[in-house]
């Protein structure tokens, strides 16, 4: 699952566009939340990384 979950968010960060964002939650069997990752497309110089 683990794998998996690394393919999928590969390609999506892949693929984010600056200021875009993108959420999968990982539900347990009964449907409750075990964890969310979540990714934001920002430029550098909007989150203050000089370059």
């Amino acid at each position: 699952m683990t794998e998996v979950c690394a393919n999928l968010v590969g390609s999506i960060a892949r693929g984010l566009k600056p200021n875009a964002q993108w959420h999968m939650d990982l539900l347990d069997e009964n449907k409750q939340l075990v964890f969310r990752i979540s990714l934001v497309g920002e430029s550098p110089k909007a989150c203050g990384i000089a370059s």
